[in-house]
Parts: C-alpha cells; structure tokens; sequence
C-alpha cells in the first residue's frame, strides 16, 4: 500500500480478469466438492453446524454445541485428534463460537480431518451429558 500495485501485477490482473483459464474452473469445482463433503460429514453431529460458502476456500463450522468455544475446540482438535483448524475468534467477536476449516487439501485428508472432527464432538456431548447426569 505504501508504494502502490507494481505495473507487471496490474497487467497480470487484467488479464487474468479478462478471460477464463482452466486453472480456476478446476479449482472452483475441487473446492466445491470438498465443501460438500466436510459440510455433508459435519452436519452428522448434532453437535456441529457446518455452513456451505457460497464460494471460496473456506467452510466455518458453529461448534458451540459441543460446550466449547471455537478457540477451545481448535486447541482440543489439534492436540487429541491431530487436525489443525483456525479459531473463528481470529476475525472477530463475533466468531468466538466458530472455527474455519480450509478445502485447500485432498479429498481423503478432508474425508479424516471430518471424521475427527465429528469423533471429538461427541466425545464432549457425551462427556458433557455424563457430566449433567452427575450434577443431578
């Protein structure tokens, strides 16, 4: 911003803006498909809310069911089941309950990443009801 947009980068936009190149319809039905998947995979759990983009690279996920907040479950996420995500808290307040989950990987390492995903959920709404049964 402190020098403004290179000529050679202007140009490059132009014409990448100009007509369409293979690349970026492969790469918008890859994307796609993967959302569905995790989206499809997510919403299993009563416990995740999984939201399809209208575009883009990235789903976001409520995970407030399970009792934690987005940054809470992220940590869990990583930590027990090996599967790196980003706390929703990272764009705002209004994400604390969130987390993003990024479609720039394979197919099969998205299929497992949601399994986890769904594994860890239960495994807190279970232990959450045990701890509610407990308490009365």
């Amino acid at each position: 911003m402190l020098f403004g947009v290179q000529p050679f980068i202007a140009d490059m936009t132009a014409m990448a803006l100009s007509k369409p190149f293979d690349t970026a319809a492969v790469m918008r039905a890859n994307y796609e498909r993967r959302a569905k998947l995790v989206t499809e995979g997510l919403n299993r759990s009563a416990a995740l809310k999984a939201m399809m983009p209208e575009g883009g690279m990235f789903i976001v996920v409520d995970v407030s069911a399970t009792g934690l907040a987005g940054q809470e479950f992220a940590e869990r996420l990583l930590d027990e089941k090996n599967v790196a995500v980003m706390p929703g808290a990272s764009f705002g307040r209004q994400a604390v309950n969130f987390i993003r989950v990024s479609l720039t990987v394979d197919d099969e390492q998205l299929a497992i990443a949601t399994e986890r995903m769904v594994e860890l959920a239960v495994q807190l709404i279970e232990h959450n009801d045990v701890l509610l049964r407990a308490k009365r």
